[in-house]
C-alpha cells in the first residue's frame, strides 16, 4: 500500500476541478493568504508543502485555478508578496 495519500477517484460523470497552488515564504503569510481569501469569497485550503519543494514554510494555500490570477492580485495588494504561484 502506498503511504501517500492520495484523492479517491471521482464519481463517473463527474467535473474534476483544477487546482492551483500558492507557496508562501511564512506560515504566517499563508494564513493571512487564507482569511484574506475566504473574506473576498474565495475558497482556499492550507495543504502540506507540495513534493520536490524545499527551502519554504512547509505548507501552501490550494486554490481553483480559475480563481488564482484574481487572488494572486488580492494577496498583492493586501501586502503579500513573497509567493510563488504553481500549476496555473
Amino acid at each position: 500500500m502506498n503511504p501517500r495519500r492520495q484523492n479517491p477517484p471521482a464519481p463517473r460523470g463527474a467535473v474534476r476541478k483544477e487546482y492551483a497552488v500558492f507557496d508562501f515564504a511564512s506560515t504566517h503569510d499563508t494564513i493571512a493568504a487564507e482569511r484574506l481569501a475566504a473574506a473576498r469569497g474565495y475558497e482556499a485550503e492550507v495543504i502540506p508543502q507540495p513534493p520536490g519543494r524545499t527551502g519554504r514554510c512547509g505548507v501552501a494555500l490550494r486554490v481553483s485555478a480559475a480563481e488564482a490570477e484574481k487572488l494572486a492580485k488580492i494577496f498583492a495588494g493586501g501586502g503579500l508578496t513573497d509567493f510563488e504561484l504553481l500549476g496555473s
